[in-house]
């Protein structure tokens, strides 16, 4: 018994290292990096890209407008009162760009400062 681990673990070293030689990944694997806060210098370019950062933290509809081709956006909105007109308003002018990986609603909420949650049924 003590020898089938000794060669199991011996394989298993072997296979990780054959992976690795390679070129393989062990491990998950993601597409996009996340590069939170201050992303752009004041001339608007997106200085993240340069270490590989490819979804950008963004808080207007102009810096998505900025981003180089390859990266996409993650709209800062900082709202968590549900959809009322002014979480409509702010989602709006990123409806339907194709730039626009999601949104993100909110840091740290408050849940009982913000009331019940509200749900919609689908239209």
């Amino acid at each position: 018994m003590r020898q089938r681990q000794k060669t199991l673990g011996l394989a298993s070293l072997l296979t990780v290292g054959v992976l690795m030689l390679v070129g393989c990944v062990v491990g998950p694997v993601t597409p996009l990096h996340y590069a939170p806060n201050n992303n752009f210098r004041s001339s608007g370019y997106y200085a993240p890209r340069a270490a590989g950062f490819n979804l950008a933290d963004v808080s207007s509809a102009g810096e998505v407008s900025s981003l180089p081709s390859g990266v996409k956006a993650l709209v800062w909105l900082g709202q968590c009162n549900g959809p009322d007109s002014s979480f409509i308003s702010a989602v709006q002018p990123f409806i339907g760009d194709p730039r626009v990986f999601g949104f993100y609603l909110m840091d740290e909420p408050d849940p009982p400062a913000s009331g019940p949650p509200v749900v919609r049924q689908p239209i």
